[in-house]
This record gives structure tokens, C-alpha cells and sequence, in this order.
């Protein structure tokens, strides 16, 4: 019987969960239990963290810009509410730090004909320093490049809008504003902004070619000056619409969306060179309906994420990985059997991504914040799901990274009353790995954990003689992997980690060692 189920746990790779764990969560409700939803996170340097978006009121159905810092410790640095002159619909879109601590936000705010672009700089410790405007428009994206502040959106006009870009320096002097009208003069909107190593801007946007739509891509030199824009449209009947897009080290430039054809939308994404040449693009055609949301680039990898719906006509996760050559593997997520959308991504040092979004709970229950962190691989290393208070829909809009691979989310959790909060959770990724030995072991060894049985925390020492990928992973009697303890390169030595099975059920699991050549597995029992 225990060879049966050593060999099952050989064969079954399943995906994995590992120790992640929740260090604060911090909800934000207006004054009068309004819709608050939060759009974007950015950290500084020492681990703060800063959330923007919009709060409601329901009374006035007017909204204002609010905008909030937390300590490391998710206790409240300073808020701020914006609520501009006209008093009617304000909305926080983007934020992000300088490398003073300076922060700065960009939306739009209500004027007496339409509403205008409005970008806000605070100084660490939320004083306002200055707040620029651009009439009858609104600000999308922003992005701080050598100092200067560069905030992208759209123009609004009742006949006509353009994509907007919008170049300030740190004091808030406009340097150069530009748009751009596509050929068709129809209403051309942008959605992405990037800037390449030589400081050029590069924004994405959706250009109207009547009757239908296809990715529009603008690249300004640092003074203004356009270099190239080019319009992508796939061959098909239908539009293509662009979400995000990001650059690589060599400047090319990767646009993210979906394309229509005959009512049904793929994820697709979309390479040009630096000179604006079409290279490829890459439809993921196994799902229907689909799009890719968010787009990001690091060390010459570009990742893309988004859903599309599966052959049981449920939205799933879709990540995708690609270099300058085009796609190199993709990925779906798929929790209990309902939606999953995801909407933001980010990238760390070592190149595996975290991707978060909104995913349906257990047994049709409303959907919750659900992240998951990919290796360079696109193998699953760890999924964690968080409920809002009220049990009600909680969406996740945007995830960021401190310094030290903390993970941060925000967007909106419905509280008891149906009405939207602020959400912003903090997780914890750190593992208790230890060298206690640099000399060179003869041999690969996995050791019995001590205590066994525990609850809930136990020791797992391992030798590693040569240096190798090593993995160190938990499975249960079924062979389902619900652990990954250790996935990294180790040099040779003796090795000891702490393994919590705080978020796991009694029983009795498996612990294997896993490296090129060696695998030993061991049994161990948890009593609670």
C-alpha cells in the first residue's frame, strides 16, 4: 500500500499552494456607505504603500478622488480627498512614487461642460504641492521617467476624442502636451502608457478606422516629437481593441487586448520593433470571448494577462508569457468552476509573475480577490484567495511589489450592506530557508522532519551536494501537491526550513525533495 501511494505521488503534479500568507487588510468606506473603488497601488523604498481611486456619495451620486498611504504596517499614514470645483463626478486612475516619496495621481474631475484631466502632486507627507488641469479631458495612466511626470489619457470633445500625453517636470511645469486624431478623425481612445531605456514615450490606445477599431501605437522622442505611430488590424470583420503595453530592453514594444472576429473576442497580443515595424502577433484561440488586460516587461520577458472563456463557457485566468520572438508558453487558472478575470499583473526580480484579479467562490458564491504567482516556467507555485467582510463580489484591480517581494492588491470588496469598499491586502512570501552547513555534503539526503507529529509548525533539513534547482514540496494522500516550501537554485551545503501547515486540515501528508536526478520522500503527521 505505501508503494501505491509513493509511485501515485511520483506520477500527480498537480497545481500547487504554498506559504503565502496575509499579513494586514485594510478596508476604506466614504462617508455615506457609497461605492468606493479602489484603481491602482504603487510602494517607495522603505515599503509604504498608496492606493487611489474614488469614493460615492449616494445621496448626491457626485464622487471625489481618494487617495490613501499605509505604513508597512497597514496603519494609515495620511488620506486625502479631492473634490474639485465643480463637485460632481472625480476619479482617481493611476498613482506612483517618486524616489522622494513624492506622490502622484491622475484622473479626471468634473467642470461645468465636461470634465477635465487632472493630475495631483503630495509631498510624503500628503500636502499637496501642486495640481495641474487640462480642460475637457481625463487622465488614464502615468509614469515617472528621470523625474518628469508624463500622464496619458484622452481628449473629449461632443464631436471628436484623442489619445493625450502630457509632460510635466517634478515642479509641475507643463513641458509639452501632444495628441493624436487618427486618419478616420473618429473617437480615438487611449489605454497604455511605457517609456524605453532612452526615455522615449510610447502609448497605446484604440484608433476609429470605421466602422470598427484597431490598435493604435504613438512614439514621441523626450521633447515631443512624434517618431512613428502605427495602426494594427487584424484580418478579420471585427475590431481590435487595445488594453495595455509595455517595452522590452531593445525597445520593442508589445500591445495587449483582444480582436474580434465574427462576435467572438480573443486575448491577443501584438509586437513591433523600435522602429514601429509590425513583428507578430499571437491570438490564444483556445477560449472564446476573451481579452488581455494588462501588460508588463522585465530583462527581456514580456507577460500578459487577461480571461477567456473555456469550452464549459466559464471565464478563466489566461497569463502568457513571451520574448522578441513571440509566445513562449501560456497559462490557465480555473478556481471553483465560475469566472475568473483577471486584471493585473507584476514581475519580480527572478522573473515569476503574480496575477490577480476577481474569481468566483465555492458553490457560485460571489467572487473574491484571487492571486497567483507563476515561475519563469509558468508552472504554479502558489494561489491565495481573500473574502470581503460582506461575503459580496470583491474584485481585485491592480498588485504591486515592495522591495523585500511583499505582494499588495487593491480594488473593491462589497461590504454587508452591498455597497463597495476600498480593499487593500498585504501578503507575506518570506520563507525560514537557512544554510547550517557550507560544507560540500557526499550525497542528496532528505532528513524526518522533527517535530512529527506537530501543529502547526515543523523542521525539514535537507543536503544538497552540487548546486541545482532544488524543490521541496507537501502533498496529500490523494498526491496532490498543497505545498511548495522550497523552488530555487541552492549552492552546495546543508539546508533547514520551517514549514507552517497552519492553512491545512489533520492528516498525514508527504514532503519530497525534488532536484536534476534525485527525489526522496518522507511522511509526516499533522494533529490539531
Amino acid at each position: 500500500m505505501k508503494f501505491l501511494i509513493y509511485l501515485y505521488l511520483m506520477l500527480i503534479i498537480t497545481p500547487c499552494y504554498a506559504q503565502v500568507s496575509e499579513e494586514w487588510s485594510k478596508r476604506y468606506n466614504g462617508p455615506v456607505n457609497g461605492s468606493d473603488i479602489a484603481y491602482s497601488i504603487a510602494t517607495d523604498a522603505s515599503g509604504n504603500v498608496y492606493v487611489t481611486g474614488n469614493n460615492s456619495d449616494t445621496i448626491t451620486q457626485r464622487t471625489n478622488i481618494v487617495t490613501i498611504k499605509y505604513n508597512p504596517s497597514g496603519i494609515v499614514q495620511w488620506s486625502d480627498v479631492y473634490n474639485g470645483l465643480s463637485s460632481g463626478l472625480d476619479y482617481g486612475r493611476d498613482v506612483a512614487v517618486d524616489d522622494s516619496g513624492n506622490v502622484y495621481i491622475t484622473g479626471s474631475e468634473a467642470s461645468p461642460s465636461n470634465s477635465d484631466c487632472v493630475t495631483i502632486k503630495y509631498n510624503s507627507s500628503g500636502a499637496i504641492q501642486w495640481i495641474r488641469k487640462r480642460s475637457n479631458s481625463e487622465g488614464k495612466k502615468l509614469i515617472i521617467h528621470q523625474g518628469s511626470i508624463y500622464v496619458m489619457g484622452n481628449t473629449l470633445t461632443s464631436s471628436n476624442n484623442d489619445l493625450l500625453l502630457i509632460k510635466y517636470d517634478a515642479s509641475g511645469t507643463e513641458l509639452w502636451s501632444k495628441t493624436y486624431n487618427g486618419t478616420a478623425s473618429g473617437p480615438d481612445l487611449g489605454t497604455g502608457i511605457a517609456v524605453d531605456n532612452p526615455g522615449n514615450v510610447i502609448i497605446s490606445g484604440n484608433e476609429y478606422i470605421g466602422p470598427n477599431y484597431g490598435f493604435v501605437t504613438v512614439k514621441y522622442n523626450p521633447s515631443g516629437s512624434q517618431l512613428w505611430a502605427t495602426v494594427f488590424n487584424s484580418p478579420n470583420t471585427g475590431s481590435d481593441e487595445s488594453s495595455d503595453i509595455a517595452v522590452d530592453d531593445l525597445g520593442n514594444s508589445y500591445v495587449c487586448g483582444y480582436s474580434d472576429s465574427s462576435g467572438f473576442r480573443s486575448f491577443i497580443t501584438v509586437m513591433y520593433n523600435s522602429n514601429g515595424i509590425f513583428q507578430w502577433y499571437d491570438k490564444y484561440l483556445q477560449g472564446l470571448d476573451g481579452n488581455a488586460n494588462r501588460i508588463s516587461g522585465a530583462n527581456g520577458v514580456i507577460y500578459a494577462t487577461g480571461y477567456a472563456r473555456s469550452p464549459s463557457f466559464d471565464y478563466d485566468y489566461i497569463t502568457a508569457k513571451y520574448n522578441s520572438s513571440g509566445r513562449l508558453w501560456i497559462k490557465s487558472y480555473n478556481g471553483f468552476s465560475g469566472n475568473d478575470v483577471a486584471y493585473s499583473l507584476t514581475i519580480d526580480p527572478n522573473l515569476n509573475v503574480y496575477v490577480t484579479g476577481g474569481s468566483q467562490g465555492q458553490s457560485g458564491a460571489a467572487e473574491d480577490y484571487l492571486t497567483v504567482k507563476y515561475d519563469p516556467n509558468g508552472d504554479q507555485l502558489w494561489e491565495i484567495r481573500s473574502t470581503g467582510a460582506g461575503n459580496n463580489i470583491d474584485v481585485a484591480n491592480d498588485i504591486v511589489l515592495d522591495n523585500n517581494s511583499n505582494v499588495f492588491i487593491t480594488g473593491r470588496s462589497g461590504d454587508i450592506l452591498n455597497s463597495d469598499d476600498y480593499l487593500t491586502i498585504k501578503y507575506s512570501q518570506t520563507t525560514s530557508l537557512i544554510q547550517i552547513n557550507s560544507e560540500n555534503p557526499s550525497d542528496y539526503n532528505l532528513y524526518q522532519n522533527y517535530p512529527n507529529p506537530f501543529n502547526p509548525v515543523t523542521k525539514i533539513k535537507f543536503d544538497i551536494p552540487k548546486s541545482v534547482n532544488t524543490k521541496l514540496a507537501v502533498y496529500d494522500l490523494l498526491g496532490k501537491e498543497v505545498a511548495v516550501i522550497v523552488n530555487e537554485n541552492l549552492k552546495p551545503g546543508s539546508y533547514e526550513v520551517d514549514f507552517s501547515a497552519a492553512e491545512l486540515p489533520s492528516g498525514t501528508y508527504f514532503y519530497r525533495l525534488i532536484t536534476n536526478g534525485f527525489t526522496e520522500t518522507k511522511r509526516m503527521v499533522v494533529v490539531k
